[in-house]
């Protein structure tokens, strides 16, 4: 006698969940990273967008959840990076030479880094930060 009633009730409570954008419904489980692998991979039409911002840009990419992201342009160049064949020094490798070629900038204490040996560690840092707050935002993979 009392399943029905109970059944009735999650199916209310989980209604009014979904109706306050406090639970997702998917057909199927989405790819979403729960760590940072050795070698990240970004969603693929997020990679894709984020190669097509030119280089210094800031712009926008679509999530997982098909929700649209604003990213700073290092976190675009970083994010068009995540092909899942690089580990973090070919990352590190690429973000520096976007500096070094001038296309993106560091910045620290609101100044742009220029002296190319504080590069690494800063990069290192931000690259660290970045790759977190881009799986938070259902950018990378599982």
């Amino acid at each position: 006698a009392g399943r029905p009633a109970a059944a009735q009730a999650l199916g209310t409570d989980l209604l009014q969940l979904y109706t306050a954008g406090l639970l997702e419904i998917w057909p199927h489980a989405l790819p979403l990273a729960t760590g940072i692998s050795a070698q990240p991979r970004a969603f693929a039409l997020a990679r894709w967008q984020a190669e097509r911002i030119p280089a210094g840009s800031q712009g926008t990419v679509t999530n997982m959840r098909h929700e649209t992201i604003g990213l700073d342009a290092l976190s675009i160049r970083i994010l068009a990076l995540l092909d899942g064949q690089r580990d973090r020094p070919a990352i590190l490798d690429a973000m520096e030479a976007h500096l070094v070629a001038g296309t993106i900038t560091l910045l620290r204490d609101g100044q742009p880094i220029t002296d190319p040996v504080l590069y690494r560690g800063s990069l290192v840092t931000f690259l660290d930060e970045a790759l977190h707050r881009l799986a938070s935002f259902a950018l990378i993979e599982d």
